[in-house]
């Protein structure tokens, strides 16, 4: 009799610990999507810059190319700065 409540007991626990997974399982894939939506929505102006929407392979370089550019002259400008020139 022990075992047996014992065991259901156990495979109550086990229930429950699956449904909170499973809950924080769904609450982390909305927050995936909306964080998608977000990029999306912070790339499109930059897509829709061009003449061409294609996002083609140069085109996607030339974003990253220009995005390592302005950090480098942001990293610049801080080392700089607190080196006191």
């Amino acid at each position: 009799q022990t075992d047996r409540r014992d065991i259901r007991l156990e495979i109550d626990v086990v229930r429950g610990q699956r449904t909170a997974y499973e809950t924080e399982l769904q609450e982390v894939h909305q927050a995936y999507l909306s964080s998608e939506a977000q990029n999306k929505e912070l790339i499109m102006p930059v897509t829709r810059q061009g003449t061409n929407n294609a996002m083609t392979p140069e085109s996607i370089q030339a974003m990253i190319d220009q995005a390592i550019q302005r950090n480098s002259a942001h990293t610049q400008d801080d080392a700089s700065q607190s080196s006191g020139e």
